[in-house]
């Protein structure tokens, strides 16, 4: 296991292994294990390298017969689609799913890979279903009621028979034979009359089971009365159980003959039978009895202690008396009159009276019976002129109501004790006249009351209301609620008498007051916070939106007030695109505060998609009830988007330590062999019989040279060793010498005044390169490649992320297939391609260079549309004096005769540098680390011959580099001139050598060519 982890991310190797399945991948042709996860290893106990059929099953002595992989692939050797299947373990005995798939592992083989899941239970509940089923069918044949099983036919009009039992054979007389797979109407002509087949549409349609009432069915070969309950069965099959009750109905209906006659006669006189059993304490009541009190007969139990709990409370004593002295025979009747409770929780008045009809052996008595009459009609006369007057002084004292009779034509008023009371006076102290009134009004209310009276009284309103202020006997101001009506009018029209009620409001009107502060206040937070904020009823309609919420989801308030929520917050997983679940639900149902899932996405009215965080809470009362439930939520769209792009520059960053480490050292190595190379080719002049094949190794070492250039770039961007560059002669050249022999046109675009790029030539060529090839590759058939470039400008308020500055903006257009919306989130990341024979780093080391740039890229693809890249590198609009580019012979080569010290911790590179600068016609030693460079120096300056170059390798390991003696040698001579060296063609040193006083660099591996270039630029000054 020790292997595992370099072959699959640890992220995923944990998710891999926290998945219960068993997962391993295994070689098709050596059946090699080449991964297994945490299960497999614990059921299987195998490891990376054993033989699957070795490891995964007992006793196998070659691959198993079962093996799937002739089953992965078509007949052209490519994988089909996954094959899923059934096994039985060997080694464990237990049965698992297997899917298997044979995909591509990192090296280009194929491999199998399975995914197996346990399903020994799912055996053993199939077992015991089938178990199951043999009951059912057991009991199905031996129930005593008939079983009739349908399965709908012409869209549920009719139905037909799939099964029927021994019982229902009896039932019916007719064998089950005669009717499987025949239509019910066919067989039974008389269901339709019947009323069953209306009950079996029904159970099909709605899913709702029926209890079919007892009835009679006939038709020319049976009748008889029926007793069925119908259901429907998950199959969709209807199921009918029944029961022949013709004897039973045929009892019942003499003995219901008999009781109509004494119900009849008992109905007209409004009167109810009870016999109650005085040693049970169970009460028979008729039906009458029941009709009397609105209940149905299984409504309340028939017993008395039920009974005597409907008595009103001020009766119950009365009656319970008067029953106990008829038991103990001082009384030779019961008679009472007493209130009883309906159904409808109205008291209704009865008149019970009722004798002893049964003693046991010792004289006790055993039954009690009798009759209740209505007289609730003769009751409520009695009652009603009472409660009449009753009813209104109690109704205005519990309303805090003060009352008021006023005559209009002379201006008198009665006012009731309550009226004067609220405002601080006693009776005595106001005269009973209109003026004692409109004295006490408000002056700001007058005007508006005496117009609402006005138009009552002149008939516009049917009711006269208003609310006005009166001043109190204290001084202070009361609102008060004023509701009258004229109650008498003379034969013109003239009001003569109308009455109402004042209702002290103030405490209402303060806390309207409040409330209206209180919802401004809050209205003016929630359109303040940065949040949407939405707020829903208990029932789920919202009832407040605040502006970021009517933003994000695109409707108003007034639109989504009272809608469902689920209707304007429409949420789904980010990842299935499935309906999340709604935090609200959660939170009502909880009573606790829930937080979102990760990876939700809410839809808005219009489409617009946002990724967001939120939670909801449930909504209190006072009293702690749940009245509702808040969201609070934001958009996270762009913080996701930033927080991806971190991890990507991440993953870049770590696989960079490993590629500058392989650069750097196969940097080297080309070193050795572009020194050899030029030497050779120094040594044998231009007509040499090898030199051709010299000039080829030489090419071949360049290949060799932009590959780890590339790795480099691809893993850490390499820092830029920026210059100013014609970004547009750059492009076109690079373009077009890619396209050359190919059936791909370039449309190259740029305006004249084109401003020149800060950036790195080299790195830009790469990424140039890259673009143009893939476009090359997504037109196999030929078509156009746009290129076009402009100068453009961000600002502090602009919306893009670039940094504020000049940009040179370049979009690369082709025609080719274009790219699935699935792929383009991950087209830039390492190692992911949609090629098969793509390594996933052309693109990775085209966001990389950009990045390190300082600048930004994008991409907009549709399938079957094309592609294009938009990309902005840093720009400056002055003119230098000098653009970097290639300089001729003549202004690098010089014949100074120089003395140069070398440093490196390499033989060959000391060797070769060393015989380049004699060729050069100069003169030099070599040390391997910083500290012999330094002595070496000191010495050369003691000695009166110092030093005109000191060429240093950056890195040494287990000695002094470049940099720190560097740092020691301009202490010794701060004129010293010292070129920097390295196969870190990344290390920020070689970006920023001036910074730590170096005159130049020598990216290994060099030629001598550009080695003479670097030190003639030096020397030249």
């Amino acid at each position: 296991m020790t292997d595992q982890p370099t072959l699959i991310d640890s992220h995923y190797l944990t998710v891999l292994d926290s998945v219960d399945a068993v997962i391993y991948v295994a070689d098709m042709e050596t059946h090699e294990l080449l991964f297994l996860n945490k299960l497999a290893r614990e059921v299987a106990g195998g490891s990376i390298g054993a033989i699957c059929w070795k490891t995964l099953q007992a006793n196998q002595q070659g691959p198993c017969s079962f093996c799937t992989n002739d089953r992965l692939l078509d007949k052209h050797g490519n994988p089909t689609e996954p094959y899923v299947w059934e096994v039985k373990n060997t080694l464990s005995g237990e049965w698992w799913e297997c899917r298997d798939q044979a995909i591509r592992w990192s090296d280009g083989r194929l491999v199998r890979l399975e995914i197996a899941t346990h399903i020994s239970e799912r055996k053993r509940n199939e077992e015991s279903l089938h178990d199951k089923e043999q009951r059912f069918r057991e009991l199905f044949e031996n129930m005593s009621s008939g079983v009739a099983i349908y399965d709908a036919t012409a869209d549920g009009k009719d139905f037909i028979f799939k099964n029927f039992n021994s019982a229902a054979e009896r039932i019916e007389n007719i064998k089950r034979e005669k009717l499987i797979g025949h239509r019910v109407t066919d067989i039974f002509p008389g269901v339709k009359e019947f009323g069953l087949l209306s009950v079996l549409q029904r159970v099909w349609k709605t899913g709702v089971s029926e209890k079919f009432p007892m009835s009679i069915y006939q038709d020319k070969r049976i009748q008889g009365w029926r007793d069925n309950y119908v259901f429907k069965l998950p199959s969709e099959e209807i199921v009918a159980i029944y029961d022949d009750v013709t004897l039973q109905k045929q009892a019942e209906q003499e003995l219901l003959e008999k009781k109509e006659r004494l119900s009849f006669a008992l109905q007209g006189a409004n009167t109810g039978m009870w016999d109650w059993n005085l040693k049970t304490g169970s009460v028979y009541f008729d039906e009458n009895y029941f009709t009397m009190a609105g209940y149905e007969p299984d409504e309340f139990p028939h017993d008395f202690s039920e009974w005597e709990k409907r008595i009103h409370p001020d009766d119950v004593d009365q009656v319970k008396a008067t029953i106990q002295s008829t038991l103990e025979q001082q009384k030779a009747q019961f008679t009472a009159e007493f209130r009883f409770k309906t159904k409808t929780e109205q008291w209704m008045w009865i008149l019970a009276q009722g004798k002893i009809i049964e003693w046991d052996d010792s004289s006790e008595p055993v039954r009690f019976a009798g009759l209740h009459t209505g007289i609730e009609k003769i009751k409520e006369s009695e009652l009603a002129l009472r409660e009449s007057e009753e009813r209104l002084e109690l109704t205005l004292e519990a309303a805090e109501l003060g009352s008021w009779d006023w005559n209009p034509m002379t201006g008198k008023v009665v006012f009731n004790q309550r009226w004067t009371e609220m405002l601080g006076y006693r009776l005595d102290e106001l005269k009973p006249h209109v003026d004692s009134w409109t004295s006490l009004l408000h002056p700001d209310d007058l005007a508006q009351t005496m117009k609402n009276i006005t138009a009552h009284l002149d008939g516009q309103t049917p009711v006269y209301q208003t609310e006005f202020r009166m001043r109190t006997k204290s001084g202070e101001w009361k609102w008060i609620l004023d509701t009258g009506k004229v109650t008498l009018r003379n034969d013109k029209g003239q009001p003569l008498r109308m009455t109402g009620t004042h209702q002290d409001i103030s405490d209402r009107k303060k806390a309207d007051e409040a409330l209206r502060t209180s919802e401004e206040n809050l209205r003016i937070t929630l359109n303040s916070i940065g949040d949407a904020v939405i707020a829903t009823d208990i029932d789920h309609q919202i009832i407040r939106m605040n502006p970021i919420a009517e933003q994000l989801t695109g409707w108003t308030e007034t639109e989504a007030i009272s809608k469902p929520l689920k209707e304007v917050f429409h949420i789904v997983n980010i990842n299935t695109g499935k309906l999340a679940e709604n935090p609200a639900a959660t939170a009502l149902k909880t009573g606790k505060t829930v937080a979102l899932a990760n990876h939700t996405m809410l839809i808005s009215k219009d489409g617009h998609e946002s990724q967001i965080a939120d939670s909801a809470a449930p909504i209190r009362d006072k009293d702690g009830h749940i009245t509702g439930v808040v969201l609070v939520f934001r958009d996270v769209t762009e913080e996701y988007r930033i927080r991806e792009e971190l991890q990507k520059m991440q993953q870049l960053e770590s696989i960079g330590t490993l590629a500058g480490g392989i650069a750097h050292d196969f940097n080297n190595i080309l070193a050795g062999i572009f020194g050899n190379i030029a030497l050779a080719k120094k040594r044998a002049g231009d007509n040499h019989p090898c030199s051709r094949y010299l000039d080829q190794a030489e090419i071949s070492a360049n290949r060799a040279k932009n590959l780890t250039g590339q790795l480099l770039t691809f893993a850490k961007g390499g820092e830029p060793i920026k210059g100013h560059v014609s970004l547009g002669e750059l492009i076109k050249e690079v373009a077009t010498f890619d396209l050359s022999g190919s059936n791909v046109k370039l449309h190259y675009e740029e305006p004249d005044d084109l401003w020149l790029a800060q950036v790195d030539s080299t790195q830009i060529q790469q990424v140039i390169s890259n673009l143009v090839i893939n476009a090359t590759q997504a037109m196999p058939d030929g078509g156009h490649l746009d290129i076009k470039l402009k100068n453009t400008e961000y600002f502090e308020d602009s919306v893009s992320e670039l940094k504020p500055g000049k940009y040179i903006e370049v979009k690369v257009r082709d025609e080719g297939a274009g790219i699935a919306e699935k792929y383009l989130p991950r087209i830039f990341d390492p190692y992911f391609s949609t090629k098969q024979t793509g390594r996933g780093l052309g693109l990775a080391t085209v966001y990389s260079v950009i990045s390190r740039h300082g600048g930004q890229i994008h991409v907009q693809s549709k399938a079957g549309e094309g592609t294009v890249f938009t990309f902005y590198l840093p720009a400056i609009d002055d003119i230098p004096t000098e653009t970097d580019g290639p300089k001729s012979e003549a202004e690098t080569v010089t014949n100074q005769p120089i003395r140069v010290l070398v440093m490196d911790d390499e033989e060959i590179i000391r060797l070769l540098t060393t015989e380049m600068i004699i060729k050069m016609g100069g003169r030099t030693d070599a040390v391997t680390k910083g500290e012999e460079a330094l002595e070496a120096y000191t010495q050369a300056m003691q000695d009166k011959d110092p030093y005109d170059l000191v060429i240093m390798d950056l890195t040494i390991p287990g000695g002094m580099g470049g940099k720190e003696a560097m740092r020691n040698l301009l202490q010794i001579d701060p004129e010293a001139k010292v070129i920097v060296s390295s196969g870190y063609a990344d290390d920020p040193v070689m970006a920023l050598y001036k910074e730590h006083g170096f005159k130049g660099i020598a990216a290994k591996p060099y030629t001598l060519a550009e080695l003479k270039k670097t030190i003639d630029k030096i020397m030249d000054g």
